[in-house]
């Protein structure tokens, strides 16, 4: 239940007056308006073994992640993401907290791959491809993917997009919350892409067998939300498939209108420790906390709790309603809390015409031959008993189809006709939410909720159950659905009991709309909205839906909104009229700071200040974290983008902002923190209006503390937020000829730089600047030239064979400068000088190339060196670095002991073959390599060396050890290194290289060693400088004379000659690089002309 208004306790996890209830299992939600006290049935909170109280990873969970990632040190994952940073301007990579995955890899200034051409590609193949050039970075093989169950494939059909989820299995059975969700632009562009998909071990994943059945995980269930089972529930039919899912027949220990259900899955409690579970659906007495549960199949341990329950045609229908927001609409609303109030005003009877609606809604709202208020999309009722069945019969049209039911707001909401307008009103406001946000992309194949979804898409039998009226509470309003299409929804609106009369929350469209939009978020995100800050965004997005989809030209985009202005009226006591300035919120939603003073680190803890001299309604105590809290942040951040559109656009800005949230909650990851979705939004922007909105959305994150800079942990907490209110220069940077890295000696190097702004970002002309360094000096700033507006030469210096040089570019703008790449300098591109490049050696080490694989006088007693597809362990790779085999100390068994093959004893030692470096030019040694020595009784003891020699082997020079007293990079994981052997040793045809992994015996026993090898290269770079030479003029001097005959017959007679010489006299054709007797008869004519 997704509590509609906040809670005033300030306790985490407790539930007193005006508590809310934050969601529960994983993709059902149970959101709550507001309660008035601690009484049975209230929700529990949101449960996941795998975090503290604070919503951030156990200690066991980070010391698998951390020992599934060396901690120190260029791995081939931070090589792989410093590459996709030079090709994707601004790209940002964000970790899982659980498991270390990418959890959300995006740009907010360009999308991660280019266009395709059209009919030759599919949204699946190009997450694949993606996933496969940057396997280091994912962790998985691309046939993961293959495998994976389709949880989504939509396309939104106004931009294009296409949205995948695929779901990791294992045997055919979900790894729970193990997934990726990529999406895909209408032109085959990758827009962003998420992962939570884990490693697939040699010999596949190996859980525990499930020892529990079904009913015992129930019973467990049960007991843990304090249900005291008096019967057991009887299965409702046979267990469907691998997963053995099925339903039960609900005895009366549980709710009736929902039936339990049980279905095995997989748990990952941390990367590498996967359990067999149960997940069951336990249908709670009372106001309707339906909570999904995963129970462990091996000892009935509870690992994860989350409430659904979320607090906050032919024929012609005519409904008497409220079309503004209210009985008595204040929106805008006062400007101060001056106590004002609103008058009453008179419904309206809106038509409403088959063909109007006929393209959303074939049937229309009503089915041709039905004349109560229930449809396709919506059943609406009273539920005065609380039992989740319509109490019947339901209001019916007098005349046939005209529901004009006419309020009276000074009688109790309890007269005959006040309930049927209550119900009417309820039933108009259900479908018209459902027509706005089908038009904007919450259609059939995006999970919305209809019974019959008319072959497009999807899965029906899930019309939004709306309970007018509802008699499990007061002063409340909740929604219940979960993040898979087809199971149930209903919200429940509740009767206000501050004034005399009592108001109902039937009426008022902003919490109507509130609650409906937890729907929207749930089945969007996929049922992963819990915790501080994606719990947080989802009240947060009701809000400002209530606000938006109530909007009319006339508003004021900066002024005063309230939620529940009407409604609210002396909910906390006949003193409490300060209802249209605050609603049920701490301040009101405004642009104005001196009004509406929170910033993104107010959502933190320990970093909540409430400023002196701000008016703010102190009813509502509850803590910074509390989800209410946290969302009133991120609406009005959003009001904050919708005022700045707004000054440019006029209205038209209150729809294209709803569009842009909508589309990016197709586009966030699972479970967001607030920065991911600001991402998100941007994104859209990019792909709906090609970022003509990113100035002015930037501009509203950036006041509200979610700038450029701002950071965040992940969307489960809010606790460790640090903001920022820079906006970023909106400047991108193309290259038409590419990016040179390699030049020429002794000659300039020319590139193309065109300079381009978005979102109101206009770049300075003429600003444009190259900064280079050579050879590591400090960088040097020099002026592009400008051929046109922002159309710039760039010249790197001549540099001598061998220069290693560095550079960027920058340009200024109306919003200051920018550089490319976005953090230069201290990320920069590089080129270096010289020639020719040749490989004398290359191992993939997918054949045998000659290594030694051993050598006489080790004395490792196990962990020799072997090669071929390493079996994976805490210790050792499971993945080579290209494409299957490396060299790696001893093969263990499939699932066997840590220990089993590693390293004891001694030494081992791989050795290259001769490497024949004798030839001139720059040699440059490169090779990934592994070394764990972290774990075992005495970790961090023993040493990996790798030595040079140019003897072959007779005496050796150490190139680098890792190990004791030489630093880190002994955690596992691969890291690439290169040297140049002639910093150690002259070159010779006698070359190699040694690799030396070896356990100290002085250590005592228990030291854990392993070491690997992968992808070895010896390059030689080349650098040959051109001669330049005036023919005939041997001598140099600038003249074809008498001068030139001595150093001519000079060469001549005794070979050599330096290259200007050579160049200068060797005139036969073909030229043959030496001066012979061929070339005396045109060296004579030379002279005889006095040129050649």
């Amino acid at each position: 239940m997704i509590s509609w208004l906040a809670s005033t306790s300030s306790d985490r996890g407790k539930e007193p007056d005006m508590k809310l209830s934050l969601t529960l299992p994983a993709s059902f939600g149970f959101y709550l308006l507001i309660t008035t006290g601690a009484a049975a049935g209230e929700s529990l909170p949101y449960f996941d073994i795998r975090l503290d109280s604070e919503g951030r990873p156990t200690a066991e969970v980070v010391a698998a992640r951390n020992a599934a990632r060396p901690q120190t040190g260029a791995t081939l994952r931070d090589q792989t993401v410093d590459l996709l940073k030079q090709r994707v301007h601004g790209v940002q990579v964000d970790d899982d907290q659980l498991f270390g995955t990418p959890h959300f890899v995006s740009s907010t200034s360009s999308l991660l791959t280019g266009p395709r051409r059209a009919g030759a590609w599919t949204a699946r193949q190009v997450a694949r491809e993606f996933v496969s050039a940057h396997r280091p970075l994912f962790e998985i093989l691309p046939s993961e993917l293959d495998a994976a169950r389709i949880d989504r494939e939509i396309v939104t059909p106004h931009n294009g997009v296409s949205h995948l989820i695929f779901q990791q299995q294992i045997g055919g059975i979900d790894l729970f919350g193990c997934e990726l969700r990529a999406n895909v632009s209408r032109n085959g562009e990758l827009i962003n892409v998420s992962s939570t998909m884990l490693p697939r071990p040699a010999g596949d994943f190996q859980p525990a067998a499930p020892t529990l059945s079904a009913l015992d995980a129930i019973r467990a269930a049960a007991a843990n939300i304090g249900i005291t089972m008096t019967a057991d529930p009887q299965p409702a039919g046979d267990e469907q498939g691998v997963t053995r899912k099925r339903t039960w027949i609900n005895t009366p220990d549980f709710r009736a209108d929902e039936p339990i259900a049980s279905e095995l899955v997989y748990f990952p409690r941390t990367r590498s420790d996967i359990r067999p579970a149960w997940s069951v659906l336990i249908p709670e007495i009372g106001i309707g906390n339906t909570y999904e549960m995963i129970v462990d199949a091996t000892n009935g341990q509870v690992l994860r709790r989350w409430n659904r329950l979320h607090e906050a045609t032919t024929e012609p229908m005519t409904f008497r309603v409220y079309t503004s927001d209210s009985p008595a609409p204040y929106t805008p609303g006062p400007s101060t809390p001056d106590g004002s109030q609103a008058p009453f005003v008179l419904q309206q009877d809106i038509t409403v015409n088959p063909g109007d609606i006929s393209a959303i809604n074939p049937d229309g709202w009503i089915n041709d031959g039905v004349n109560e208020t229930q449809g396709n999309n919506v059943d609406a009722h009273l539920d005065l008993d609380a039992n989740n069945v319509p109490d019947v019969p339901r209001p019916s049209g007098t005349p046939y189809r005209q529901f004009l039911f006419t309020h009276d707001p000074n009688q109790a909401p309890s007269v005959t006709d006040n309930r049927n307008a209550a119900v009417t009103q309820l039933f108009y406001l259900c479908n018209v939410y459902h027509d706005r946000l089908w038009l904007m992309g919450f259609n059939e194949a995006s999970k919305n909720f209809q019974v019959n979804n008319f072959g497009r898409g999807g899965v029906g039998n899930d019309r939004v159950q709306a309970d007018a009226q509802d008699g499990s509470g007061t002063n409340n309003a909740n929604f219940s659905t979960s993040g898979t299409d087809g199971s149930s929804a209903r919200v429940q609106m509740y009767i206000f009991t501050g004034p005399n009369p009592d108001r109902d929350g039937d009426l008022d469209a902003e919490i109507v709309y509130h609650e409906l939009s937890h729907g929207l978020s749930i089945r969007l995100s996929n049922g992963t909205v819990s915790g501080a800050q994606a719990g947080g965004m989802g009240e947060g997005w009701g809000d400002f839906f209530g606000v938006c989809l109530n909007a009319e030209p006339g508003d004021d985009p900066n002024g005063v909104y309230a939620t529940g202005g009407h409604t609210t009226y002396q909910m906390w006591g006949a003193g409490y009229v300060t209802n249209y300035y605050f609603g049920i919120r701490r301040y009101p939603y405004s642009t104005d700071l001196n009004k509406s003073p929170l910033t993104y680190a107010d959502a933190d803890p320990a970093q909540l200040v409430y400023p002196p001299g701000v008016p703010r309604n102190t009813n509502i105590t509850t803590g910074a974290s509390s989800v209410h809290n946290v969302g009133e942040i991120w609406c009005n951040t959003l009001l904050e983008c919708r005022a700045n559109m707004w000054a440019t656009d006029g209205f038209a800005a209150n729809q294209t902002i709803m569009q842009l949230v909508v589309d990016g909650m197709k586009l966030m990851p699972s479970q967001p923190n607030m920065l991911q979705a600001r991402n998100a939004i941007l994104q859209a922007d990019q792909v709906n209006n090609g970022g003509a909105n990113l100035g002015a959305l930037w501009q509203g994150f950036a006041k509200r503390g979610m700038g450029l800079n701002a950071t965040s942990p992940a969307g489960s907490t809010s606790s460790g937020i640090v903001e920022s209110f820079v906006v970023p220069v909106l400047l991108t940077f193309n290259y038409p000829g590419g990016v040179p890295s390699q030049l020429q000696p002794g000659q300039s190097t020319s590139f193309q730089v065109i300079v381009s702004g978005q979102g109101g970002t206009v770049p300075v002309s003429g600003s444009g600047m190259l900064h280079y360094s050579i050879n590591g000096a400090p960088f040097t700033a020099v002026a592009m030239t400008e051929n046109g507006p922002n159309d710039y030469t760039a010249t790197l210096p001549a540099g001598v064979c061998f220069d290693r040089f560095r550079f960027y570019v920058s340009s200024d703008s109306n919003f200051g400068s920018a550089t490319d790449p976005s953090s230069a300098p201290t990320s920069s591109r590089s080129a270096q000088v010289f020639t020719a490049s040749v490989t004398p050696f290359a191992d993939d080490v997918e054949i045998d190339r000659g290594w030694s694989l051993g050598l006489p006088g080790d004395t490792a007693t196990t962990g020799q060196w072997v090669r071929g597809d390493p079996i994976g362990t805490a210790a050792q790779p499971e993945n080579s670095v290209s494409p299957v085999n490396c060299f790696f100390t001893g093969q263990g068994s499939p699932g066997g002991a840590l220990g089993e093959a590693d390293v004891d004893g001694g030494f081992t030692t791989l050795r290259t073959p001769p490497i024949d470096m004798s030839a001139p030019g720059e040699y440059v040694v490169s090779y990934w390599r592994w070394y764990s020595n972290d774990t075992g009784a005495a970790p961090n003891t023993d040493t990996f060396r790798v030595d040079i020699s140019n003897n072959g082997g007779a005496t050796w020079v150490n190139a680098e050890t890792i190990g004791a007293g030489f630093g880190g990079e002994r955690s596992g994981g691969w890291y690439y290194k290169e040297w140049r052997p002639a910093d150690f040793l002259p070159l010779t045809a006698n070359m190699r290289v040694r690799f030396v992994a070896d356990d100290n015996p002085s250590d005592g026993s228990g030291s854990l060693i392993e070491a690997a090898i992968d992808d070895f290269v010896v390059t030689r770079r080349d650098c040959e400088i051109p001669v330049v030479c005036m023919r005939g003029d041997v001598n140099d001097d600038g003249f074809v004379d008498g001068l030139d005959i001595q150093r001519f017959v000079a060469v001549l007679l005794n070979g050599g000659g330096t290259p200007v010489e050579i160049c200068a006299g060797d005139l036969d054709a073909p030229a043959n690089l030496a001066i012979d007797p061929n070339d005396v008869p045109a060296f004579v004519n030379c002279l005889l002309g006095g040129g050649c």
